[in-house]
Formats: C-alpha cells, structure tokens, sequence
C-alpha cells in the first residue's frame, strides 16, 4: 500500500520511521477499515514542537499529548512524532514477549487511531461524533471493548 508519509524539517528520513509507521498504518486500515491513504502522514521531532501551541490553526492533539501527535483542525494531516514511532519500535521489538505488553496497548495504534479520527470527524475528545468513530475503530483494531478500555488507562 501506497501512502503519503514524509519527514518534517530537521528530522532525519530514517527508513526504520518511515517503515514502523506504514506497517502501522496498513495494520490499522486492514483491522477497522479506515482510510489511511486520504491523510498525509509528516514524522516530526516532539522537542523540535515547541512553538506547537502558537501557531494561528487550531490543532487536535492526542491523548498521550503533543510530543506523540496531532492534526490541525481543517486538513488532512496527522503529525506522528518520532517518540511515537520510537516507543511503538522498542516494545514491539524488546519487550513483545512479556505478557503485560501482549495485546493490551499498542501506542502507535492508538495515535494513529486518535489522528484519523480527528482527521475524518475533524472534532475532538469528548464530542459525540469522535468518541462513537474512536470507540469503533479500537473495538475493530482491539477486538473488544474491555480492551479498549485498558488501551486508555
């Protein structure tokens, strides 16, 4: 699959970023059929954000917080952190074998999940329209509601 994934400034275009984040995606779209393909993906380097919160758009921001990820309000771009991407490779890679990490939580899952929702609904945490699209597609990624519920917390 073919999707539109590129490096802010000042971030190195690692292969390893660009690669965990497509399998990600591609993963997220086959298990709730979300379309991952109509969003433009952009890696960026959370201690490079610092001036996120003065910019003139209105931004949607995760809810691990803006060092993961966020879209601004009224386009079809999700902000995926390096920390983000990061974080998803250590635990996938290092700690995947150990029961508490099986199943439980799956962070670049949950960003993805949180940035299409706020791409396609272009509404935040707590409104009706997001919550109902978010809660589907974790059902869908997660395969029930109690787990969801853990991917929270």
């Amino acid at each position: 699959m073919s999707l539109n994934i590129r490096c802010d400034e000042g971030v190195m275009s690692l292969a390893i970023y660009n690669e965990t984040l497509n399998n990600k995606l591609v993963e997220v779209a086959n298990k709730t059929g979300a379309n991952v393909k109509s969003v433009e993906w952009i890696i960026y380097e959370a201690e490079k954000k610092v001036d996120l919160f003065n910019c003139s758009t209105p931004i949607r921001v995760t809810r691990y917080g803006e060092e993961y990820g966020f879209m601004p309000l009224g386009t079809q771009q999700a902000w995926i952190s390096t920390r983000a991407i990061r974080e998803a490779t250590l635990v996938s890679g290092h700690f995947s074998n150990l029961s508490c990490f099986k199943e439980k939580s799956d962070i670049l899952a949950d960003i993805i999940i949180d940035e299409l929702v706020h791409v396609e609904t272009q509404k935040d945490h707590g409104t009706k329209e997001y919550d109902e699209l978010h809660d589907s597609y974790c059902r869908k990624f997660y395969g029930s509601v109690q787990t969801v519920q853990e991917a929270k917390t």
